[in-house]
């Protein structure tokens, strides 16, 4: 694993985050919202600076992101290392799922299962 130096205290809050959830893919708004009751940062951390982290550091795998329909929030889901048992993702309202293979709509107002989209 690739050690860095810069930002270590918040990546290891977001590990301590995924690693004591229940759930194996979390979205970028979960884990802020568990940061700041877990934690209690100072500062508080917005949506953007843990999605950049979640990006960029190897130990954070994409699993899925979604466009609210008639609207320009996203929403992104990551887990800590490859996924080995949850396969689906389930989310409340009207998203267009953004894959590799296209996107597809769904417009039912209760919980759906998206398939979560692994690649290596």
């Amino acid at each position: 694993m690739i050690t860095r130096s810069k930002y270590q205290r918040l990546v290891r809050w977001i590990e301590q985050v995924f690693e004591e959830n229940e759930k194996e893919i979390l979205s970028v708004t979960e884990v802020v919202d568990l940061i700041h009751e877990r934690f209690n940062p100072r500062h508080p951390l917005t949506q953007k600076r843990v999605s950049a982290f979640l990006r960029r550091r190897p130990q954070f795998h994409w699993c899925l992101s979604a466009r609210m329909v008639n609207s320009n929030m996203h929403e992104h889901w990551y887990s800590l290392g490859p996924t080995t048992w949850q396969k689906d993702v389930y989310v409340t309202g009207k998203w267009v799922v953004q894959g590799l293979y296209g996107s597809s709509y769904c417009d039912d107002e209760s919980d759906f299962g998206l398939n979560c989209i692994v690649w290596d």
